[in-house]
C-alpha cells in the first residue's frame, strides 16, 4: 500500500526529458518545487525550488536549488541567498516556517538549517550539518537529527537520534536528545512551543502518531494514522488534527477530548491542508478515478466541489480563503498555483 507522501528531487528526475531549449545561452529545462509556505498576511509564499538549467551551447547542465520569494498568485520570484546551492533528496521532508510576523523563516537547504531575514532575503546558518524535522509555532524550538532516514516503506520505523534547539538565544542553544523509536521519515509537527507529533508505528507494526514533549516523553497516541506529507493539517483553533486513516481517508482527532471522527471515506487522498478553524479541508485524490483533483471538502457534511484537476500537494491560506498548490506535470510538481476556496 502506498503512503500519501511525497518528496521529489531533480537529481532523481533527469530521465523525465528536457524541453524548451532554444537560441540563449542558458535555459531552464527542468524545475520542480517541493515544498511551499504562506506568509501570514497572504501577501505571497516562500517556496523550495530546484531547477536544472542547460547550456545551449555545450549541451552542459547545471542543478542548482534553493529557497524562492513567491508572490500571492504563485508566480516565482527572487531567490534568497544562501550559502548551499542545492537541495538534498535524503528523503526527509522539506521544511519551510514562517514566522507569525512574516518576518522571518527557518528552513533547510542543502546540509544546512538557516534563519532568513524576509525583510533583507538574507540567511545565516544556525544549525550545520543536520536534518531539520520541524519548527514550534512560536519559533522558540526546532527538532533535527543527524539520523539517516529509512526510506518509504510504511513498515520502515525506526530509532531516530534527534536534538532539541531553543532558538530564543543566539547561536540556538541545544536543550535535548531525544531518541524516537519507530518512527517513519516524517516531519516533526509542533502542535505549540512544547509538544510535537511524529508519524510512526507500534510494537506490531501499525501506524501510530504520537504526540512528544521536548524531552522525548509520549504524551498521547493516536492509533491507526499517519500525519500529512506536507505542512500540518493542523487545525490549531480547534485543536484538532487531521490524520490519514488505514485507508487514507481523512480522520479528525480533537486533541482536547480524544474524539475521532472520519471526514471522507470515498476516497483516498495523495495531500491535505485544513483551515485554522478546521471546517474546510483541501485535498487531492490519490484514487484511480480522477486522480490528482482538487476538492474542496466539509468536514462536517462530507461535501466536496471540485476546483482544480492537477494538483499534487495543497497548502491552505492562513486565513483559509485561498489555496496554493503544486501544478503536476509528467509525475513532477513543476510550478505553483493559487485559488480562491469556499465551503462547499
Amino acid at each position: 500500500m502506498k503512503r500519501p507522501l511525497f518528496y521529489f528531487s531533480l537529481a532523481f528526475s533527469v530521465a523525465v526529458g528536457l524541453a524548451g531549449c532554444d537560441s540563449t545561452l542558458s535555459v531552464t529545462t527542468m524545475q520542480v518545487v517541493n515544498e511551499v509556505a504562506w506568509l501570514p498576511d497572504e501577501s505571497g509564499m516562500v517556496a523550495i525550488v530546484q531547477q536544472q538549467t542547460q547550456d545551449a551551447t555545450t549541451g552542459a547542465t547545471t542543478l542548482t536549488g534553493g529557497l524562492y520569494r513567491i508572490g500571492a498568485d504563485g508566480s516565482i520570484g527572487t531567490q534568497i541567498n544562501t550559502q548551499d546551492k542545492q537541495i538534498i533528496a535524503n528523503r526527509y521532508p522539506p521544511i519551510i516556517c514562517v514566522s507569525k510576523d512574516g518576518r522571518t523563516a527557518i528552513a533547510q537547504v542543502g546540509i544546512n538549517i538557516y534563519r532568513v531575514d524576509l525583510t533583507t532575503n538574507t540567511a545565516t546558518i544556525i544549525v550545520a550539518n543536520q536534518n531539520l524535522l520541524g519548527v514550534s509555532p512560536g519559533m522558540k524550538y526546532l527538532i533535527s537529527t543527524e539520523t539517516p532516514p529509512n526510506g518509504f516503506g510504511t513498515s520502515q520505523g525506526g530509532p531516530r537520534l534527534c536534538f532539541v534547539y531553543n532558538l530564543s538565544v543566539n547561536p540556538p542553544r541545544e536543550v535535548s536528545e531525544p531518541t524516537l523509536n519507530g518512527v517513519f521519515d516524517s516531519r516533526a509537527l509542533w502542535l505549540d512551543d512544547a509538544t510535537f507529533a511524529f508519524s510512526g508505528v507500534d510494537s506490531l507494526r501499525h501506524w501510530q502518531v504520537r504526540i512528544y514533549d521536548t524531552t522525548g516523553t509520549v504524551r498521547q497516541i493516536i492509533p491507526e494514522a499517519l500525519m500529512a506529507y506536507h505542512q500540518s493539517a493542523y487545525a490549531r483553533q480547534a485543536n484538532a488534527l487531521f490524520v490519514y486513516n488505514d485507508s487514507f481517508g481523512i480522520d479528525r482527532v480533537d486533541l482536547t477530548t480524544g474524539v475521532r471522527t472520519t471526514a471522507i471515506v470515498h476516497d483516498s487522498v495523495q495531500s491535505m491542508d485544513v483551515s485554522a478553524s478546521g471546517n474546510l479541508i483541501a485535498y487531492c485524490s490519490g484514487g484511480t478515478v480522477g486522480p490528482y483533483t482538487l476538492y474542496a471538502l466539509n468536514p462536517l457534511t462530507g461535501k466536496t466541489n471540485a476546483i482544480a484537476t492537477d494538483a499534487m500537494v495543497v497548502v491552505m491560506s492562513p486565513n483559509g480563503d485561498r489555496v496554493a498548490y503544486l501544478r503536476n506535470s509528467g509525475g513532477y510538481p513543476v510550478d505553483i498555483h493559487v485559488l480562491p476556496i469556499s465551503l462547499p
